[in-house]
């Protein structure tokens, strides 16, 4: 995953985040800027099924390091605005857990 830190966006900079092959969306930034929230995507027949294993939606730290699973499935994850919980979507639900994927409200 490639994705340009919210402070060095003006400047046009982009680092790569994993060299773990996969299909990530939806990265989101922590209100502090260190922590990403993202979806690692099943696959689908345009991109393919290969590396698309432990699926779901991790946190990482920003410099790509200690991923850590929150949910096996859910969409759209962004962070509280206290960056100590993440919303997501399941199906047409959301919820709200904490950085470790517990306590689903």
């Amino acid at each position: 995953m490639i994705l340009r830190h919210p402070k060095e966006f003006k400047k046009g900079k982009i680092r790569k985040i994993t060299t773990e092959k996969g299909i990530f969306r939806e990265p989101s930034y922590s209100p502090d800027g260190k922590k990403i929230v993202y979806r690692k995507e099943h696959g689908n027949d345009h991109q393919g099924y290969t590396f698309c294993e432990n699926t779901g939606i991790y946190t990482t730290d920003a410099d790509g390091k200690n991923p850590v699973l929150i949910s096996e499935s859910g969409s759209n994850p962004v962070f509280t605005a206290d960056g100590k919980g993440i919303y997501f979507q399941q199906g047409k639900k959301y919820f709200e857990v904490d950085l470790s994927g517990n306590n689903k409200k």
